[in-house]
């Protein structure tokens, strides 16, 4: 029943995608640790959550408005941290909140008058 699984291509690519991605993963995980960068993942989702949030709100095109966002919240971070006035995850928690609260108003911007 296993081998059968096998004789689509999409199976076979998926599990390729699978080892190569477990083979990577750690290695990117163990330098983001390493430098302080441990929010970094959680920050960037939400940053690009709220950059779909904007996008759906202003009639944009939602994945290049999660791009534009996340590309212009990683610089953001990343000028934050080398400015050496606030530390690396200092600064991926001050981006996190300010997107998360993003997230959240525009949750009861969408909201129909009615409804509240």
């Amino acid at each position: 029943m296993l081998a059968t699984i096998f004789q689509y291509g999409f199976m076979v690519r998926g599990l390729e995608a699978g080892i190569i991605v477990a083979l990577v993963a750690p290695l990117i995980g163990i330098f983001l640790v390493l430098r302080r960068y441990s929010l970094v993942a959680d920050t960037l989702s939400h940053v690009s959550l709220a950059g779909i949030a904007i996008g759906l709100l202003l009639g944009l095109n939602p994945i290049m408005t999660a791009l534009g966002i996340s590309v212009l919240s990683s610089l953001g971070i990343e000028r934050l941290r080398n400015s050496k006035k606030i530390s690396g995850d200092t600064s991926l928690a001050l981006f996190l909140s300010v997107f998360s609260s993003v997230i959240f108003m525009s949750t009861f911007y969408s909201f129909d008058a009615r409804y509240i």
